[in-house]
């Protein structure tokens, strides 16, 4: 999330309570992407 400066890359929302990160390649999906720092996002919750 600090690659996002702690704010919702959608919204722009910094509360951290409530903000996710979430994967862009699903953990399932790709076993080689899931340590990968650049297969992050930071959403609020209201878009994950």
């Amino acid at each position: 999330m600090s690659s996002y400066n702690f704010h919702c890359c959608i919204s722009g929302v910094a509360i951290p309570e409530l903000l996710e990160a979430c994967h862009i390649i699903n953990w399932s999906d790709d076993a080689t992407q899931r340590t990968n720092p650049k297969n992050g996002i930071c959403l609020n919750s209201f878009f994950s």
